[in-house]
């Protein structure tokens, strides 16, 4: 479902604690909803044909968690200002034992060139910086691609469980999903997380293949390929909060 995009600039004139304001006009929004963006931007989404008149009523109502929003955004950037980075200047993917440095210029063409005869760079051309993110983020899945997949087949053949088709995607809340059809998508995110994480949820993924749900005989089924698998349940949501924000 595709949404539009536009600055409102008299709203942020009129609210002085917003210094970048967007609005976004959304047909999947059911409500108005104020988001802070990883960049500090904040974003409030409306469902198509929300009364302009109550826009800058809504953001008066809601002033002290906005607030209370920055702040927070705040406290976190400056406890780990690599996540919050809006243009990474490292990108350390630990799953496969990568750590590159990147480095940007302005140029008539967008690309990604990589260098490793010393040390592994990356350096990202481009026309603007609006265009940097996407960038890395293709770069990234195709990093993805490459490294995960045959991984990932390899854990099916020594586990015994088979699939129909794998895939690299980019979800925001999901390390993985398995459908009907036992087709599989994969979170290029995954190349951030330790090696014995991302072999959980290839374990994980694939005994949904079996059982599409958490029943107990699917977890029974996950014991047997990992019997440590409470635990890295737990260590799967502690690097929830840790991923870089300008992945997702």
């Amino acid at each position: 479902m595709r949404t539009s995009q536009i600055k409102h600039n008299e709203l942020a004139l009129e609210l002085p604690l917003i210094a970048d304001l967007n609005l976004r006009v959304s047909r999947k929004a059911k409500y108005a909803q104020l988001k802070v963006l990883y960049d500090g931007r904040v974003e409030l989404v409306v469902p198509q044909k929300y009364p302009r008149a109550r826009l800058l009523q809504f953001v008066q109502e809601n002033q002290t968690w906005l607030q209370n929003a920055l702040d927070k955004y705040h406290q976190h950037k400056q406890a780990d200002p690599h996540r919050f980075s809006q243009f990474p200047e490292f990108i350390d993917l630990a799953a496969i034992g990568e750590y590159w440095t990147v480095e940007y210029q302005m140029a008539e063409s967008n690309r990604i060139r990589t260098q490793t005869q010393l040390f592994p760079h990356l350096l990202v051309s481009s026309q603007s910086p609006q265009q940097r993110i996407p960038l890395l983020k293709n770069w990234l899945s195709r990093k993805a691609k490459q490294a995960l997949i045959p991984w990932f087949d390899d854990v099916s053949r020594t586990i015994g469980l088979n699939y129909n088709r794998v895939s690299i995607r980019g979800q925001k809340t999901r390390w993985g999903s398995c459908s009907n059809e036992k087709n599989i998508s994969l979170n290029r995110c995954l190349l951030f997380l330790p090696a014995h994480l991302v072999e959980y949820v290839f374990i994980h993924e694939l005994c949904h293949t079996q059982y599409l749900n958490h029943s107990k005989m699917y977890w029974q089924l996950v014991s047997r390929f990992d019997n440590g698998y409470r635990k890295h349940e737990k260590q799967l949501n502690q690097y929830s909060g840790k991923i870089p924000l300008w992945v997702v």
